[in-house]
Protein backbone atom coordinates (compact mmCIF):
# COMPACT_ATOMS: atom_id res chain seq x y z
CA UNK A 1 0.00 0.00 0.00
CA UNK A 2 2.97 2.12 0.61
CA UNK A 3 3.93 1.73 -2.91
CA UNK A 4 0.52 2.23 -4.03
CA UNK A 5 0.85 5.75 -2.04
CA UNK A 6 3.55 6.38 -3.38
CA UNK A 7 2.80 6.31 -6.99
CA UNK A 8 -0.11 8.22 -6.55
CA UNK A 9 2.23 10.81 -5.22
CA UNK A 10 4.08 10.74 -8.04
CA UNK A 11 1.39 11.09 -10.27
CA UNK A 12 0.22 13.86 -8.46
CA UNK A 13 3.63 15.96 -8.43
CA UNK A 14 4.17 14.78 -12.52
CA UNK A 15 0.52 16.08 -13.24
CA UNK A 16 1.77 19.50 -11.12
CA UNK A 17 4.77 19.87 -12.91
CA UNK A 18 2.93 19.14 -16.55
CA UNK A 19 0.39 21.58 -15.59
CA UNK A 20 2.92 24.41 -14.70
CA UNK A 21 4.43 23.62 -17.85
CA UNK A 22 1.38 24.10 -19.50
CA UNK A 23 0.24 26.98 -18.10
CA UNK A 24 3.48 28.60 -19.24
CA UNK A 25 2.88 27.56 -22.69
CA UNK A 26 -0.36 28.47 -22.75
CA UNK A 27 -3.06 30.66 -21.08
CA UNK A 28 -5.70 28.07 -21.08
CA UNK A 29 -7.37 27.33 -17.66
CA UNK A 30 -5.87 24.34 -15.59
CA UNK A 31 -7.00 21.21 -15.38
CA UNK A 32 -7.41 18.21 -12.64
CA UNK A 33 -5.12 15.99 -11.47
CA UNK A 34 -5.43 13.00 -13.89
CA UNK A 35 -6.76 15.05 -17.20
CA UNK A 36 -5.42 14.76 -20.69
CA UNK A 37 -3.41 16.97 -21.86
CA UNK A 38 -4.61 19.48 -24.59
CA UNK A 39 -2.46 19.44 -28.16
CA UNK A 40 -1.03 22.62 -28.47
CA UNK A 41 -2.02 23.94 -32.32
CA UNK A 42 1.56 25.56 -33.72
CA UNK A 43 0.66 27.54 -37.18
CA UNK A 44 3.06 28.59 -39.58
CA UNK A 45 3.60 32.11 -40.67
CA UNK A 46 1.37 31.69 -43.97
CA UNK A 47 -1.16 29.95 -41.79
CA UNK A 48 -1.15 32.50 -39.35
CA UNK A 49 -1.61 35.38 -42.16
CA UNK A 50 -4.62 32.66 -43.76
CA UNK A 51 -6.12 33.14 -40.74
CA UNK A 52 -5.70 37.05 -40.42
CA UNK A 53 -7.14 37.02 -43.81
CA UNK A 54 -10.00 34.75 -42.77
CA UNK A 55 -10.99 36.94 -40.37
CA UNK A 56 -10.68 40.37 -42.19
CA UNK A 57 -13.08 38.76 -44.66
CA UNK A 58 -15.75 38.12 -41.72
CA UNK A 59 -14.95 41.42 -40.44
CA UNK A 60 -15.96 42.35 -44.30
CA UNK A 61 -18.48 40.30 -44.30
CA UNK A 62 -20.05 41.73 -41.22
CA UNK A 63 -19.75 45.01 -41.95
CA UNK A 64 -21.73 44.37 -45.03
CA UNK A 65 -24.08 42.65 -43.63
CA UNK A 66 -24.93 45.91 -41.10
CA UNK A 67 -24.09 48.02 -44.15
CA UNK A 68 -27.49 46.38 -45.77
CA UNK A 69 -29.63 46.21 -42.63
CA UNK A 70 -28.95 49.85 -42.32
CA UNK A 71 -30.25 50.50 -46.72
CA UNK A 72 -33.23 47.98 -45.53
CA UNK A 73 -34.27 49.98 -42.68
CA UNK A 74 -33.55 52.96 -45.24
CA UNK A 75 -35.61 51.88 -47.50
CA UNK A 76 -38.33 50.61 -45.72
CA UNK A 77 -38.64 54.29 -43.90
CA UNK A 78 -38.89 56.17 -47.55
CA UNK A 79 -41.47 53.57 -49.00
CA UNK A 80 -43.25 54.37 -45.80
CA UNK A 81 -42.93 58.42 -46.36
CA UNK A 82 -43.92 57.46 -49.97
CA UNK A 83 -46.94 55.87 -49.45
CA UNK A 84 -48.12 58.73 -46.99
CA UNK A 85 -47.28 61.37 -49.83
CA UNK A 86 -49.16 59.51 -52.29
CA UNK A 87 -52.04 59.35 -49.73
CA UNK A 88 -51.81 63.18 -49.00
CA UNK A 89 -51.65 63.51 -52.87
CA UNK A 90 -54.24 61.75 -53.71
CA UNK A 91 -56.44 62.94 -50.58
CA UNK A 92 -55.26 66.73 -52.16
CA UNK A 93 -56.66 65.75 -55.60
CA UNK A 94 -59.61 64.64 -54.13
CA UNK A 95 -60.39 67.52 -52.75
CA UNK A 96 -59.01 69.35 -55.79
CA UNK A 97 -61.16 67.81 -58.05
CA UNK A 98 -64.23 68.49 -55.46
CA UNK A 99 -63.40 72.08 -55.39
CA UNK A 100 -62.74 72.27 -58.93
CA UNK A 101 -66.54 70.64 -59.89
CA UNK A 102 -68.05 73.38 -57.44
CA UNK A 103 -66.21 76.03 -59.21
CA UNK A 104 -67.80 75.02 -62.76
CA UNK A 105 -71.13 74.53 -61.12
CA UNK A 106 -70.67 78.35 -59.35
CA UNK A 107 -69.91 79.12 -63.52
CA UNK A 108 -72.15 77.29 -64.77
CA UNK A 109 -75.37 78.72 -62.99
CA UNK A 110 -73.71 82.19 -62.88
CA UNK A 111 -73.89 81.80 -66.64
CA UNK A 112 -77.39 81.04 -66.39
CA UNK A 113 -78.22 83.70 -64.23
CA UNK A 114 -76.81 86.26 -66.74
CA UNK A 115 -78.65 84.83 -69.77
CA UNK A 116 -81.67 85.03 -67.57
CA UNK A 117 -81.13 88.43 -66.52
CA UNK A 118 -80.27 89.46 -69.80
CA UNK A 119 -83.20 88.16 -70.99
CA UNK A 120 -84.94 90.19 -68.67
CA UNK A 121 -83.01 93.33 -69.09
CA UNK A 122 -83.90 93.06 -73.08
CA UNK A 123 -87.60 92.45 -72.00
CA UNK A 124 -87.38 95.69 -70.14
CA UNK A 125 -85.94 97.76 -73.25
CA UNK A 126 -88.56 96.69 -75.12
CA UNK A 127 -91.43 97.52 -72.88
CA UNK A 128 -89.62 100.82 -72.40
CA UNK A 129 -89.29 101.85 -75.88
CA UNK A 130 -93.07 100.43 -76.12
CA UNK A 131 -93.86 102.81 -73.31
CA UNK A 132 -92.19 105.56 -74.86
CA UNK A 133 -93.76 105.12 -78.23
CA UNK A 134 -97.44 105.21 -76.47
CA UNK A 135 -96.57 108.40 -74.65
CA UNK A 136 -94.74 109.89 -77.70
CA UNK A 137 -98.19 108.80 -79.81
CA UNK A 138 -100.36 109.90 -77.49
CA UNK A 139 -99.24 113.15 -76.14
CA UNK A 140 -97.13 113.91 -79.68
CA UNK A 141 -93.83 114.49 -80.22
CA UNK A 142 -91.70 116.33 -77.35
CA UNK A 143 -89.06 118.13 -78.35
CA UNK A 144 -85.89 116.27 -77.34
CA UNK A 145 -83.51 118.26 -75.01
CA UNK A 146 -80.28 119.15 -75.15
CA UNK A 147 -78.02 117.35 -72.63
CA UNK A 148 -75.45 119.97 -73.18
Amino acid sequence: MAENSANTVSIEAWNATEMAQDRKADTTPPRAPGAVRPIALKYSSEEDSRRKEWASSLLLVQEACEAIKASEERVESLERELELAVFEAREEQRQMTARLNAAQDEVLSANARAKSLEARAQEAEAWLRRLNDAIVAGFGKQPKMDTN
